[in-house]
């Protein structure tokens, strides 16, 4: 009729289940690691140790990022004959490796090609294990591989390859090859074609602790959570679904059924943030490191990427004392986490790349010119120690096994902790992944915390470190407290066959085991305002002035600002900037040498100083509940130099390398020769300096520094000239004349400085300093 049409049909979304039959299929087994089974018509699911059997499966997918995957599942039929538990606990995986059931085995998933870990167990070779699912007796095992399946198809993957791990009993699986169809892999998918997928949804974990930190109970006995409030964030999808594990690859033995969703669990949601409350009956053990991931379904049934995080939950042994306080004490092992509370290792300068930290000693000792020394970890950012706490009393104890000698031992802290590996540890590196030191970790190591005589009659040494354990805490407690064990200080003097030898984390009597404790009380969390050291200046020389005549003053008074109304001192003063060689320790709480508000110390008496030292003093705060503050230093110069009259008001100092100190050491000169023939080469260790000069190529510089700081004249005086001279070692070759310029760049490096580099990393502004490193002309 005129005017009519005929209607077209409505174009409508359908979504359609499909079912496929297996591409190809296998499977792989620890206890016949070379062996092939692709023509088998079942495939075992085992475990156990060098029995383990895991399946390969590979279906076609005829789905891409066209089309959207609603829901995808593998259905296996499986069969046990075992006597006891039937129950089986499996885990699916997408695969990375275009495996071939010909060559595929436990070692190799293609001809001469090798898994990256026996078993297909890398991140190389696999996804992440997708959350596991259960069959108790004879039947259907059902895998979830929608998420597996989705990125399969947004990504155009031409198949769906997946691997299959289990817990349990041992179960035989029918695979393609079975005399019976129906029991042959299936993949059955709810799709919806030419309608392109939404790439999913995403969410963030949201606990109150940082990655990797313990959770505890706000309790003043430590205590960790058992039954966490589990939260996330920034949820932008529809529904949510958690994950916990032992085990950070998501597949564990241990694991109970901690896998929750909104979809069938009980959750509180407000916006784009949410919470799980973890049943009783599901509660957490004490001495594991949990890992928890959540991710999130959009509202078109795409799910998301895991976001993922963990937490300790460590073994404690917290006894009341009964009066405020509270001790824990810690062999090496007794957290039970992954990583020992207490690790060792020794560092040797004679086997500069071997490994020590599976050996039952740990050694301190020198040879007549290199040393060992040992790293000791004790992991109290495991412990997850209140903020507010006061630590009372924290000992390291070491059992000697043997000493030689007079060693004085000393235990230092590390200005940077929690970066060398126990198994990896050498003189050279912290760890296997590149971590490098060129001297042990001496450079690493700060002042002394605690100090013994390694000739005690007793084999037990106990380390006081409560005053570095409250520091530490104080400034934070992301990563472990790392100390460092030796019989000299940095600057000593070597002594050959002096040191000592300690039963280490590994011995094989857990009596001599090295222990930790600690006892603490509830505190103010904040430590003592710390008081300024103000004289002498710190790093000068300080002066007698008989008339103009200057030499070293062994009576110098130190001078501090007056702490806090309440607070103690501690005061230590030293002939070495590590503190080993302590001249004075004052206790202002049981010490009357001074008050601490006395701001003053005259060096007078038995306390008069000698001339030829460094002297390194420092103070730290304590208040009334103990809490000691952090460590003020300073120091100053005694010197063994005492200045020439050359008449009139004139007199001379003549400086050298170390002649104004008993140890050598100041003031403090370097030299060394940069050669342009050899851009790369450092002469240091030279006995001679060339300096050297071609009209036809090739030019030899010297370079010469010295620090004068330590012997910086008093006010009121001022240097009328100055004069270098050194000594001809041969006689010169021709008549050169020589230029010497004052540098500009005041951080080559002696042991390092090349024509091409003034410290081994960092260039000459021109090569050979003879750019604007160069400032004026001084003499010639």
């Amino acid at each position: 009729m005129e005017g009519w049409s005929e209607l077209e049909e409505e174009n409508t979304v359908q979504r359609a289940v499909s079912y496929h039959a297996i591409h190809a299929d296998t499977y792989i087994t620890a206890s016949s690691p070379t062996s092939t089974y692709n023509a088998s018509t079942t495939g075992q699911l085992s475990d156990g140790l060098g029995q383990e059997s895991r399946l390969l499966l590979r279906f076609p997918m005829n789905y891409t990022s066209s089309d959207t995957v609603h829901e995808a599942s593998i259905d296996l039929e499986c069969t046990t004959d075992v006597l006891g538990p039937t129950e089986l606990t499996a885990y699916a995986a997408s695969m990375s490796r275009m495996w071939n059931g010909s060559y595929a085995s436990w070692v190799a998933y293609e001809a001469n090609q090798l898994w990256t870990e026996a078993g297909a167990e890398d991140t190389n070779d696999r996804g992440a294990w997708e959350p596991p699912v259960t069959l108790t007796g004879n039947g259907t095992l059902t895998l979830n591989v929608t998420s597996i399946a989705q990125q399969a198809a947004r990504s155009n993957a031409p198949y769906l390859s997946v691997v299959v791990a289990s817990f349990g009993a041992g179960y035989a699986c029918a695979m393609s090859e079975a005399v019976t169809a129906a029991d042959r892999p299936e993949l059955t998918l709810d799709t919806t074609s030419n309608t392109a997928a939404t790439a999913g949804s995403i969410v963030s974990t949201d606990l109150p602790i940082d990655d990797g930190a313990p959770w505890m109970e706000s309790s003043f006995l430590l205590q960790p959570v058992t039954t966490p409030t589990l939260s996330y964030a920034q949820n932008n999808g529809t529904d949510v679904e958690i994950q916990l594990s032992n085990d950070a690859e998501w597949r564990s033995q241990t694991d109970e059924e901690w896998h929750f969703s909104t979809l069938w669990s009980t959750f509180s949601s407000t916006g784009t943030s949410g919470s799980f409350n973890l049943p009783s009956s599901l509660a957490l053990t004490n001495g594991t490191t949990m890992h928890m991931r959540v991710r999130s379904v959009d509202a078109n049934g795409q799910w998301g990427p895991w976001d993922s995080t963990s937490f300790l939950l460590p073994a404690l042994n917290v006894v009341d004392n009964g009066d405020g306080t509270a001790t824990m004490t810690f062999s090496p092992t007794d957290t039970g986490l992954e990583q020992d509370f207490i690790q060792d290792a020794t560092v040797n300068e004679t086997r500069k790349t071997y490994t020590h930290g599976d050996e039952e000693f740990i050694w301190a000792s020198m040879t007549s010119n290199k040393e060992r020394l040992v790293h000791v970890r004790t992991s109290l950012n495991q412990l997850g120690l209140h903020d507010n706490l006061t630590i009372v009393n924290a000992e390291l104890k070491l059992t000697r096994q043997s000493y030689s000698g007079d060693p004085v031992v000393s235990i230092h802290g590390m200005e940077d902790s929690g970066l060398w590996v126990e198994d990896d540890i050498t003189w050279n590196r912290m760890a296997a992944n590149g971590i490098q030191w060129y001297d042990g970790g001496r450079s690493n190591g700060t002042a002394t915390v605690a100090l013994a005589d390694g000739n005690q009659t007793s084999n037990s040494f106990t380390f006081d470190l409560d005053h570095a354990v409250q520091n530490y805490l104080d400034g934070g407690d992301e990563n472990p407290l790392d100390l460092m064990v030796a019989v000299r200080g940095k600057y000593e003097a070597y002594t050959n066959n002096e040191g000592i030898l300690f039963h280490s984390s590994e011995t094989t009597v857990p009596s001599n085991a090295p222990s930790f404790s600690i006892t603490y009380e509830w505190g103010s969390g904040s430590p003592p305002a710390a008081v300024s050291l103000t004289a002498p200046a710190d790093g000068l020389a300080v002066w007698n002035q008989t008339n103009d005549n200057l030499s070293g003053n062994t009576q110098p008074t130190l001078n501090w600002t007056q702490p806090s109304t309440g607070d103690d001192i501690l005061f230590e003063l030293a002939t070495d900037e590590d503190f080993r060689l302590r001249e004075l320790r004052v206790d202002t709480r049981v010490d009357n040498d001074f008050s601490p508000s006395d701001g003053t110390l005259d060096m007078t008496g038995d306390r008069t100083l000698e001339v030829g030292n460094m002297y390194f003093w420092r103070m730290a705060t304590v208040d009334s509940d103990g809490h000691y503050g952090a460590w003020e230093s300073s120091s100053f110069l005694v010197s063994s130099l005492e200045s020439i009259w050359l008449g009139g008001d004139r007199y001379e100092f003549r400086l050298k390398h170390g002649n104004g100190s008993q140890d050598n050491q100041y003031p403090e000169c370097m030299d060394t020769y940069i050669d342009s023939s050899a851009t790369n080469d450092n002469y240091d260790g030279d006995s001679e300096m060339t300096i050297d000069y071609s009209p036809f190529g090739g030019e030899i510089t010297g370079l010469l520094g010295c620090n004068l700081v330590s012997n910086l004249l008093p006010s009121g005086y001022a240097v009328e000239s100055a004069h270098l001279s050194m000594s001809l070692t041969s006689t010169t070759f021709g008549s050169p004349t020589i230029g010497v310029w004052e540098s500009n760049q005041n951080d080559w490096s002696a042991e390092d400085a090349t024509w091409s580099s003034y410290d081994g990393s960092n260039s000459w502004a021109t090569a050979g300093a003879k750019g604007s490193e160069r400032g004026s002309l001084l003499a010639s």
